[in-house]
């Protein structure tokens, strides 16, 4: 999310104001996403079977997702085009 902001920012650098500050932007947002980086390796190195326990319920969520997202847009399709769902 934090690399967001950078995004963001070069979006919107054509705006006369941004709509949104960041203080001490962007070396505060830099600490920020090295900081996060570095606690990652480190809950990995540490507990490296947690993390892959960690990983594999994020990736099934994200499959779960995208499969439950196809269905619902099927669904929806069929009842723009008037058939019984059921």
């Amino acid at each position: 999310a934090a690399a967001a902001v950078f995004i963001y920012r070069k979006r919107d650098a054509r705006l006369p104001n941004p709509l949104f500050m960041v203080p001490l932007h962007p070396w505060s947002t830099l600490l920020l996403i090295a900081v996060v980086i570095g606690v990652a390796i480190a809950v990995v190195t540490a507990t490296p079977m947690d993390s892959l326990y960690g990983a594999i319920v994020l990736v099934t969520g994200v499959l779960f997702f995208f499969v439950w997202k196809a269905a619902h847009k099927a669904s929806r399709r069929k009842a723009a085009a008037g058939e019984v769902i059921g």
